[in-house]
């Protein structure tokens, strides 16, 4: 067992190496953010850019994010030694969730924001102090819906003006309130947008909002939080004080750095597809297993487990000249037996590893690394269960096909125009009923294509 005194020696031999808290990844983004799903979101990205010719300031990323009157985190404070326990006020034990749709463009242009308040009817007092320009709404909840984010949508557009000559890009992720509206994809290609959906799961890697703006805001709005209670004594956040708040702390992190250093480092603009390096795709290394129509059914067959090695071709003498395989004794982890498992490593060339020692006599010397020895554990290939929702993918959701997808997709209720397309469950329409609406929304669709 490595000590106190091994550890100290170790970072003394490697000072490029440092002692830190690692992020929590959920393992849905572990497994999504891979070399395949991201390389085909650049290959879409190039294809809209050699298209329309995007300049900087016609690029926008937009994203939701929650505000809640009680923080969920607080500053760092002086406190003496030995004391076991530090607080910090807050206006209640559970706050309400308000939702701030942000967006922001490769140019390093902000548009106002758009907050949705969790309440029936809107007030006045609710928009004192918000940022100038910004929009707001109401919702049972204070999250985004589908009609909202038309809204939403209606505000974007007033604000990028968007033409002919001047079309812009608008990048997303997959959520259903923007996807899944036939509404929202009409109106985006009426209006010279062309819209671009992340893939699922990769958003901490390539949203420019979640890169470089989500993090510095919510430190800003947990600052004047603070503020408002140091110069208030006594008094709690209610909804009323959030458009304040937030405009205080939006105007300190809506600065063009920001928004220019999160497209940059995501690659989207300037354009970079090799801005991720092989070190990026190592969490998704578990689930990477061959998804050919042959390995999946000898595995199947085989009773699920992985898929058995294609055979090594014998070695000849010039290739044993070349490289040697050495076993290795690796001791398990089961308590200490004395029974291991003979790890084969190939090493380099002799001659290239002989170095002369104290003697004279030629030493080999070699390094392994550890993955060599104990590889990286491979999820098993097994039988996934049917699921009822699809999942979703990176795409041009404003493309004809993505558009038709979407308005003819069975078991669904979507919105077309002022009708409604209904199939299935007790008070559906009849079947004539049903192919009429659907065709005409198709029809529809149809319709602005040739436009």
């Amino acid at each position: 067992m490595a000590g106190k005194d091994w550890v100290a020696g170790f970072k003394k031999r490697h000072p490029n190496i440092s002692l830190r808290t690692p992020e929590a990844t959920s393992l849905a983004r572990a497994q999504g953010f891979n070399k395949t799903n991201v390389s085909k979101f650049f290959e879409i990205l190039k294809t809209v850019q050699d298209k329309h010719k995007f300049e900087a300031h016609r690029v926008f990323n937009c994203d939701e994010t929650g505000l809640l009157t009680v923080q969920n985190r607080h500053s760092k404070v002086f406190a003496l030694k030995g004391r076991r326990q530090v607080g910090a006020i807050t206006s209640a034990e559970r706050g309400l969730l308000s939702t701030l749709e942000v967006c922001m463009s490769a140019g390093g242009t902000f548009i106002p924001p758009f907050v949705v308040f969790p309440r029936k009817n809107m007030k006045a007092e609710l928009r004192d102090g918000a940022p100038p320009g910004s929009e707001f709404a109401c919702t049972p909840n204070g999250w985004m819906q589908t009609d909202i984010f038309l809204k939403w949508f209606d505000h974007f557009l007033h604000h990028a003006k968007p033409s002919p000559e001047s079309p812009v890009l608008l990048i997303l992720d997959g959520h259903a309130t923007h996807t899944k509206s036939i509404d929202f994809i009409i109106k985006a290609r009426e209006n010279n947008t062309t819209v671009v959906c992340l893939p699922p799961h990769c958003s901490h890697k390539l949203q420019p909002l979640d890169v470089s703006f989500m993090a510095p805001f919510k430190t800003y709005c947990i600052q004047e939080f603070e503020n408002f209670f140091r110069n208030n004594p006594g008094r709690a956040i209610t909804q009323f004080q959030i458009s304040r708040l937030l405009g205080e702390a939006f105007l300190r992190a809506a600065v063009p750095a920001t928004a220019i250093n999160g497209f940059r480092k995501c690659g989207i603009f300037p354009y970079d597809p090799d801005v991720f390096c092989d070190a990026d795709f190592l969490p998704s290394e578990v689930s990477d297993i061959p998804m050919t129509d042959c390995t999946i059914g000898a595995s199947l067959q085989s009773g699920g487990g992985e898929p058995d090695p294609a055979p090594q071709k014998k070695r000849t003498t010039d290739e044993s000249e070349k490289g040697q395989d050495v076993g290795l004794m690796i001791n398990p982890r089961n308590g200490g037996e004395d029974v291991g498992e003979m790890v084969k490593v190939n090493l380099p060339n002799n001659e290239d590893l002989a170095v002369a020692g104290p003697s004279g006599l030629n030493k080999s010397s070699f390094a392994i690394s550890p993955r060599d020895i104990i590889p990286l554990p491979k999820q098993t290939l097994t039988k996934q269960r049917k699921q009822n929702r699809k999942k979703g993918k990176t795409a041009i959701i404003t493309a004809s096909p993505c558009s038709r997808r979407k308005c003819g997709r069975p078991k669904a209720r979507m919105q077309i125009g002022m009708g409604y397309l209904a199939e299935g469950g007790k008070g559906a329409p009849g079947k004539g009923s049903r192919d009429r609406k659907r065709e005409e929304g198709l029809e529809q669709l149809g319709g602005i294509e040739k436009i």
